[in-house]
């Protein structure tokens, strides 16, 4: 399953072992992986959250306090730090959504939204249907079918401009 990943997906898992490690957590836990892709300089997640009008900074603040909460560990400086249960059962529900979307990789989206089946508070400030709906809007009729989808999304936005509008201006 992990030979699927984009490359996002690989740098939020990276993200989220630095983040178990800075912690001081014995695993990767469903929150290091949720914090990774909220803070994802430049990710899809966060683009997402913005268009949905979810208060970012106040997202990412309640999980780093729900992970200051967690029981800390001394772990051996090379001491190896893996998933938990919850977290492989993230990747599992993740590679679902990516088969029943007609996905090829698992995607950052895919992580995000079986996150978002499984923790309650990410349930009562994000609405999934309308995660959805706004990452149809974003992506189209794209499929995951590389390592580096990501980067194509919305690239109208992101490398277009509007014609009409500066003429306006």
């Amino acid at each position: 399953m992990m030979d699927r990943l984009t490359e996002k997906s690989i740098l939020a898992l990276n993200d989220a072992h630095k983040c178990a490690l800075e912690y001081k957590h014995s695993s990767i836990t469903p929150l290091h992986l949720a914090l990774a892709l909220s803070k994802q300089s430049d990710g899809l997640i966060p683009t997402l959250l913005k268009r949905m009008e979810v208060d970012l900074a106040g997202l990412i603040a309640e999980i780093e306090d729900n992970l200051s909460r967690l029981p800390k560990v001394e772990v051996a400086s090379g001491g190896q730090i893996g998933l938990n249960n919850d977290s492989q059962k993230i990747f599992i529900e993740a590679e679902k959504s990516m088969t029943s979307m007609g996905d090829s990789y698992i995607s950052v989206e895919h992580i995000f939204l079986a996150l978002l089946k499984s923790l309650k508070f990410l349930k009562e400030k994000i609405d999934i249907k309308g995660f959805i709906k706004t990452l149809e809007d974003t992506r189209g009729s794209q499929r995951v079918d590389s390592q580096n989808p990501e980067g194509s999304y919305d690239a109208l936005t992101k490398y277009g401009r509007d014609l009409v509008e500066l003429a306006r201006e």
